[in-house]
């Protein structure tokens, strides 16, 4: 029998299923009409449809004693969302050279208490093999929660370039991206990735259908990682409301635990990174300069006048984040286990001891609805997990 500990217990179905079907109804009766498989279709998943380009073919993964090749590598450079280039490619790797796995959440602009979430595996010599488990759409098909649960949408996992799959949710998207450095040692990153490469030649041979609450990104990723380490990570709301699943990974220990998950998801806010170094050769080191370098002093922009105010980091200035983490990571930027109880200092207190900090940092004023951030939306949902850290 395994015990929940007490600070995961608001992610207990039971006390939020009112909540969750009231949410789930608002998400999916804002959804665009979109086409439907005939009763043919939804009988039986295929790999033989008029697939959208990038979904055209599927990787699989050959592994023979330490050399790993991955065939249909998609490494598509785009102009737009709907135009780009389409490039798949094989890649070869040596499983003696993954070292790290990386945990990537991008949660929906409207509906941010649902999330994308993807893998990215890291090897010697800064190589890094992203894997998003999505749907496949056929051509003109576009994503519904509503018609993900109706048998509508072959499930395919996607073997990329991290700028095919990055620079395309930050800059077409416009999306929030956070990237974690998870806590895998390199033995549980090497049977992970095996367990992945197992399951996406089963779905080249045998297709599933994408469900939207049992058969979809996150799902498949704690199957896998309770495949390696069984109970690991316990069904719960955080997986079910894939918005919560990085702050879920860091109560379960699968992320670093030394700073204040706030302050941690600040510093995991890759969007500002990934636009400097767009067209970097070293695109994905770049972008993680925040989480592999330990003594980078990200501080938050406080109003639009300093946006001029350089910062100090190893290299550059950083650019501001989203609101909602900015403030929340402002409070509680020495909130350490130790220290939680010196928050409620007053400003005037904060200033004495940080004199070259500004004492609070005021809301920032947006010119227009269209410049929000869509972080903002997360602060009715964020209360209620302070409570229990």
């Amino acid at each position: 029998m395994t015990l929940t500990p007490p600070h995961l217990e608001p992610f207990r179905l039971r006390k939020w299923r009112g909540w969750l079907l009231a949410t789930f109804l608002v998400g999916v009766s804002g959804c665009a009409t979109v086409p439907s498989n005939d009763l043919t279709d939804i009988v039986m998943p295929s790999n033989y449809r008029d697939w959208s380009p990038e979904f055209s073919v599927v990787p699989t993964v050959e592994i023979m004693g330490d050399q790993v090749t991955v065939r249909n590598v998609r490494n598509t450079s785009y102009v737009t969302e709907a135009d780009y280039v389409l490039d798949f490619e094989d890649r070869t790797y040596k499983l003696s050279d993954l070292q790290t796995v990386d945990f990537i959440c991008v949660p929906f602009s409207k509906i941010p208490i649902i999330a994308h979430t993807m893998l990215s595996f890291g090897f010697k010599g800064g190589d890094y093999l992203a894997i998003s488990s999505e749907i496949r759409t056929e051509r003109g098909e576009s994503y519904s929660p509503l018609l993900g649960i109706s048998r509508q949408y072959e499930l395919t996992y996607v073997a990329a370039d991290e700028r095919d799959l990055i620079r395309l949710r930050t800059k077409h998207r416009n999306a929030d991206v956070y990237l974690y450095r998870t806590l895998a040692t390199p033995e549980l990153s090497k049977r992970l990735f095996q367990s992945i490469s197992q399951r996406m030649n089963e779905l080249a041979e045998t297709p599933e259908f994408y469900n939207t609450v049992k058969n979809n990104c996150t799902t498949n990723l704690v199957q896998h990682v309770n495949e390696i380490a069984p109970n690991r990570v316990p069904y719960s709301l955080g997986v079910l409301l894939p918005g919560y699943a990085d702050e879920y990974a860091y109560d379960l220990g699968i992320l670093d635990q030394s700073l204040p998950f706030p302050l941690l998801k600040q510093r995991s806010w890759i969007n500002d990174l990934a636009s400097r170094y767009f067209e970097d050769p070293e695109f994905s080191q770049k972008i993680r300069l925040r989480v592999a370098t330990p003594d980078w002093d990200l501080q938050p922009v406080a109003t639009e006048s300093d946006k001029a105010t350089t910062i100090s980091s190893p290299s550059d200035k950083v650019s501001d984040t989203p609101e909602s983490i900015r403030r929340d990571a402002w409070v509680k930027r020495t909130s350490f286990p130790s220290q939680r109880r010196t928050n409620s200092r007053s400003d005037v207190d904060t200033a004495k001891r940080h004199p070259k900090r500004p004492a609070a940092v005021p809301p920032r004023k947006f010119d227009s609805k269209n410049e929000r951030p869509s972080n903002l939306r997360w602060l009715p949902f964020e209360s209620w997990s302070k409570r229990y850290r």
